[in-house]
């Protein structure tokens, strides 16, 4: 599978899809797994297995935001990433010990790690192309972002397998061979991952040294803190909300204090698709939490006498993800026949996909027979709908990063890109609840699933509406025009 990989991956690209495969395995695995953990094997209630797994999320995109600040600044992309996914394997090995205590020292290493890493191996690739190659930059981010869609398809896989017969403790020592793996491949391309144009580069070689061992000591000291917040998960949840609130004003004075007017706009318009993309991920993370517990609870898993675990119907998300290069190219086609595709464009098609993904499960539980025969086929359906929204928006979010930040925001704003998804874990996580509280009360929650999965099918193909109406303006924030030859290119990149 890897060798007819590496014949149809750019040359540049295929050790950074090798990279995702392995380094995104052992974080399917919990984000998967965790809430059946929880509740199966620690015996820890519905609720509490909510909080933690959206606190956990909320968590390690908010660190993404931390890595985006020091990466390049205080400590290079290549050695930070380097530190994180050495964390991100003892963490894994911590949780397989199975035990309540072990589990928050486990995910605590593994967020300073995993949370930390991500954004800058998304620098790093960015940094493989010039600011003008666009459509270069787009191509490589289908492909890496295939990667780590495979990465989640092994680790869904796994998980589903694994979480079947009951061994959660070979799951995840399995899980940290993958990040073994994965530091190796990074190893064997060391100069490939060098940085270019930042800060820390430009420092003498004895401060970069003492740079990189403070940032080191920060990232040990980040783990009690972690395992605090964790074990606070309410007062944790306020506090990612404030910073989400916190980094859009940030980034809206940066943009008033751009010298160039192209890069104000340009940072405006991020601010935008920033409150879309919000909507879309608030809606895709109530998978691991709320949508977890309805498959498990309601829905009939039962094919033709085999019995599908809960974690592989994800592998439906990661399958059709894994084809995103081949939509990349089909836009580069539609381009070059002169049809504007650019961002805007693409955040309202996701936005319409997610939302319609949520009333055909509402439609589902009108037509089923009892709470607990609602069919698998819905839930086939919606992880369909939901895939090709997130082919609109989460690779074409990575890669709109590098055409619209300005060099020295560069790390800022792929942060505080993913810290969005962590603050859309937070409101996934209260939309969850809501859903599974009738349950404890009263045994049957079918209802608010029904509701809620109305509700917000809804406010998202209204968002889509808005934002529709809205894509000339936006357009002209980023600087397309009717009669610009950069309207065959996307300014996803």
């Amino acid at each position: 599978m890897l060798l007819n990989l590496k014949r149809v991956v750019p040359e540049n690209t295929f050790c950074f899809v090798l990279i995702q495969i392995f380094s995104t395995l052992s974080f399917a695995v919990l984000y998967s797994t965790l809430v059946l953990f929880i509740t199966n094997k620690l015996g820890m209630s519905e609720h509490f297995a909510n909080n933690l797994t959206g606190i956990f999320l909320a968590l390690h995109f908010v660190l993404n935001l931390l890595g985006g600040f020091i990466g390049g600044r205080f400590i290079s992309y290549r050695n930070l990433f380097l530190v994180g996914v050495l964390l991100e394997c003892i963490g894994i090995l911590v949780v397989s010990s199975s035990t309540l205590s072990s589990l928050f020292v486990g995910l605590s290493i593994f967020l300073a790690g995993s949370g930390l890493y991500v954004t800058s191996l998304n620098c790093i690739l960015t940094q493989q192309f010039e600011k003008n190659k666009s459509h270069n930059r787009e191509t490589a981010f289908y492909w890496v972002y295939s990667g780590m869609n495979i990465g989640f398809l092994i680790g869904y896989s796994l998980s589903g397998w694994f979480t079947h017969t009951n061994n959660y403790s070979s799951l995840f020592i399995l899980a940290s061979l993958s990040s073994i793996i994965a530091m190796l491949i990074f190893v064997l391309n060391w100069s490939r991952m060098k940085d270019k144009e930042t800060p820390i580069i430009r420092l003498p070689a004895q401060k970069q040294k003492q740079r990189t061992t403070l940032s080191i000591f920060f990232i040990i000291f980040l783990i009690p803190l972690i395992m605090v917040m964790m074990s606070h998960s309410n007062l944790s949840n306020e506090l990612v909300l404030l910073i989400g609130i916190s980094m859009l004003l940030v980034l809206f004075a940066f943009s008033y204090k751009q010298k160039k007017n192209e890069d104000r706009r340009k940072i405006l318009a991020f601010l935008s698709l920033l409150i879309a993309a919000l909507v879309f991920w608030s809606l895709y993370y109530i998978g691991p939490m709320g949508m977890t517990l309805f498959i498990k609870t309601h829905v009939n898993r039962d094919i033709r006498g085999f019995n599908i675990p809960i974690q592989w119907f994800n592998n439906i998300n990661t399958l059709i993800i894994i084809i995103g290069p081949l939509l990349a190219k089909y836009f580069n086609h539609l381009r070059s026949k002169g049809l504007k595709l650019a961002v805007p464009t693409q955040f309202t098609i996701g936005l319409f996909f997610i939302g319609l993904a949520y009333i055909v499960l509402m439609v589902s539980i009108k037509a089923a027979s009892s709470s607990i025969s609602i069919s698998p086929y819905s839930i086939i359906f919606y992880y369909l709908l939901q895939s090709i929204g997130e082919l609109f928006i989460s690779p074409i979010g990575y890669a709109m990063v590098g055409t619209l930040a300005p060099t020295n925001l560069q790390g800022i704003m792929m942060g505080t890109w993913m810290l969005i998804s962590g603050v859309a874990s937070t409101v996934a996580q209260y939309f969850s609840n809501i859903m599974i509280t009738p349950s404890e009360s009263s045994g049957d929650n079918i209802n608010a699933f029904m509701q809620s999965f109305g509700l917000l099918g809804a406010s998202a193909l209204i968002c889509s509406l808005l934002l529709f109406l809205l894509i000339p303006s936006l357009n002209k924030l980023m600087g397309i025009t009717g009669n610009s030859n950069e309207n065959k290119l996307s300014y996803a990149s």
